[in-house]
């Protein structure tokens, strides 16, 4: 008899903290689609500067431990619009120059429905928000909505006048992992 094959804790742990950072993007963003009136809507008064086809944003952060770093990367890419709809690819990789064994990659195309309003976390729970100006390398001095959350998602930045991510901090005991904005294509960014 064959025995499954079963998934490694380090890819386990790898596939919940994207998990985690998928949900939280994609409910980060019809949040300031709909409630944030600074970074426009689909009423028709304002553009949303991100929502266009091949938008999208580069992130990459690293972990150090010991002689040890993992580095991450994360880019987020409009596939396709509609009026109720937009169909986000998200891509993550982890490496360990190291260990080159220590190598994940994850994808997922997501359609994310433009008309929910509601900003729920699975498995999180929103403490608070604030505003702050923050400066990012690249990007400079931004005015953004900072969240702040229980569980594995502890910090996102959000750019205020675009509604685009900037920063999502996650944690889960075993990963601290900061993953900053780099690259995007959003004219209000650059």
């Amino acid at each position: 008899m064959e025995e499954e094959a079963k998934p490694s804790r380090r890819k386990l742990l790898f596939g919940v903290a994207v998990a985690c950072i998928i949900i939280v993007i994609c409910f980060a963003l019809i949040y300031q689609l709909y409630l944030n009136p600074a970074a426009g809507s689909l009423g028709g008064q304002q553009e949303v500067p991100w929502l266009f086809e091949g938008a999208y944003g580069e992130y990459s952060g690293a972990r150090t431990a010991g002689n040890i770093t993992l580095d991450f990367s994360m880019r987020i890419e409009v596939l396709e619009t509609s009026t109720t709809e937009a169909k986000l690819l998200l891509h993550m990789e982890l490496s360990c120059a190291e260990f080159p064994g220590i190598n994940d990659e994850f994808e997922e195309t997501v359609w994310v429905d433009l008309t929910d309003e509601s900003y729920e976390v699975e498995g999180s729970t929103l403490v608070s928000t604030h505003e702050a100006e923050v400066y990012f390398a690249g990007f400079g001095e931004r005015r953004c909505i900072i969240y702040r959350y229980t569980n594995d998602i502890v910090l996102m930045y959000v750019d205020k006048e675009t509604g685009w991510i900037l920063k999502v901090v996650f944690e889960n005991g075993f990963l601290l992992m900061h993953l900053t904005l780099k690259e995007t294509n959003i004219p209000e960014l650059k």
